[in-house]
């Protein structure tokens, strides 16, 4: 079982990362998906972004300037699917960043 609140933190902090770095670019795009087939949860947000990744340790960090504030999106995401024994995929080319999400699910309560 999934919770709600769960849901909500994954699709909030995808859709809000996508949307923050898609405004940074001249050409702006966003793809959402979110699809449910015989009991497994699919997310896959796309979005274009400036082309700069910051990684430290194996994690993206975020761009923004106070730091201490922010950068806790994707990481809490990646905490909730394992907690769902779910996967996620990261990928990045020069001008789109990608996130994959796949949660085997009985029910959302």
């Amino acid at each position: 079982h999934m919770d709600t609140f769960d849901l909500v933190i994954i699709i909030g902090n995808l859709l809000d990362n996508a949307i923050e770095a898609a405004r940074q670019t001249d050409e702006k795009y966003l793809s959402f998906k979110m699809t449910l087939e015989k009991g497994v949860l699919f997310i896959d947000a796309a979005n274009s972004y400036c082309g700069v990744i910051k990684i430290r340790e194996s994690k993206i960090l975020t761009s923004k300037r106070d730091p201490g504030d922010h950068g806790f999106g994707l990481e809490s995401v990646q905490e909730i699917v394992r907690k769902h024994d779910g996967v996620t995929d990261v990928t990045y080319g020069r001008d789109t960043f990608k996130v994959r999400v796949m949660i085997y699910m009985k029910s959302v309560r």
